[in-house]
């Protein structure tokens, strides 16, 4: 399929497949949400904490996320975090990026229940 080169390229998430798109689209959604609902965080501050978070997690600096996780999410923190809920659900081993994004995604959607 065409998404397997755009991962040889690091265009999108290893193990990903074309429903990563209806994922990542469905990723800002979730985001837009849990920043509507929590109510102290907009939009760009969340997925910034979140990116921050994750970088700190394991040391990855800005210049490293292409590698980590594809090249369209060094585009902004927004496509940071929905290219890593992408992985995480599509891929049948999201790497670690990927599964940080997912677990503190998770996490936030807990808080709100």
């Amino acid at each position: 399929m065409g998404n397997d080169i755009d991962q040889k390229v690091l265009e999108h998430p290893i193990g990903t497949s074309y429903r990563s798109i209806v994922v990542h689209e469905a990723g800002h959604s979730i985001i837009l949400m849990i920043s509507v609902k929590h109510g102290s965080l907009q939009v760009k501050e969340l997925c910034d904490k979140i990116q921050k978070d994750v970088l700190d997690c394991y040391n990855i600096t800005q210049d490293h996320i292409t590698d980590e996780l594809s090249r369209y999410a060094k585009e902004s923190s927004f496509d940071f975090v929905a290219e890593g809920l992408a992985e995480f659900v599509d891929s049948k081993t999201p790497r670690r990026v990927a599964q940080k994004i997912g677990e503190i995604v998770l996490a936030y959607l807990k808080e709100l229940r």
